[in-house]
């Protein structure tokens, strides 16, 4: 009944719903391997609501503990195994940078590789990265399996220009990928409500787009 209301409510309003972002389901690459296989089980119905909905695909974590191969091999044991049960959805798996070696798109990328199948993929966000990793780099790493892109800002200077990402090189990685899907936006500022941080980032984002189609 949630799912059939939001549904129609979304419809009303000429609303699409593209994605869900799924926390807290337990890790896909835990070491214990039952453990593992309930994260897997307890992403079902998000694929299957997700489905309801006519997303195109959930957004999940790749988190995992071991060394740097070990990890590797956990994660995409569990992304593969709940990339099959949403492949039966027609639905994609797609993992974001968010801490841990997820962060690192070396890494993530040798996952999604590793999984090997054409649901799942990435969903590069601008932020979550620490300072240690090239965030410009490791988004262009990712950006060949992108299903999504998460523009994450913070701060914007009078000119409206994000003071801590360069949004036009971001901008640009991401088109030279040839990504035409949708770009969500996420603010995590301080300076402005969340509702202002998310209209600053969304002119931004109209104003690069004027700009690129200029040129």
């Amino acid at each position: 009944e949630y799912l059939a209301e939001m549904k129609k409510r979304a419809d009303d309003l000429g609303v699409r719903s593209v994605l869900i972002m799924c926390d807290d389901e337990g890790s896909l690459g835990d070491p214990d391997a039952r453990s593992r296989s309930q994260a897997v089980c307890n992403h079902h119905k998000w694929v299957r609501a997700a489905r309801f909905l006519c997303c195109h695909s959930i957004r999940v974590n790749a988190y995992s503990e071991g060394s740097y191969d070990e990890q590797l091999k956990l994660a995409a044991d569990g992304l593969r195994r709940l990339s099959e049960y949403a492949a039966e959805h027609n639905l994609n798996v797609i993992v974001e940078n968010h801490g841990g070696l997820s962060s690192d798109g070396r890494w993530l990328a040798g996952v999604i590789k590793e999984v090997d199948l054409p649901n799942c993929g990435t969903l590069p966000d601008f932020g979550n990265f620490p300072p240690e990793i090239d965030r410009y780099d490791a988004v262009e790493t990712l950006m060949p399996y992108a299903e999504s892109v998460s523009a994450k800002s913070y701060d914007f200077d009078e000119k409206g220009d994000e003071t801590t990402i360069d949004y036009r090189r971001m901008m640009k990685i991401v088109l030279d990928a040839g990504y035409k899907g949708f770009v969500g936006i996420e603010y995590e500022g301080e300076r402005l409500s969340e509702t202002e941080g998310i209209i600053a980032t969304k002119k931004l984002l109209e104003k690069i787009r004027e700009q690129y189609t200029r040129a």
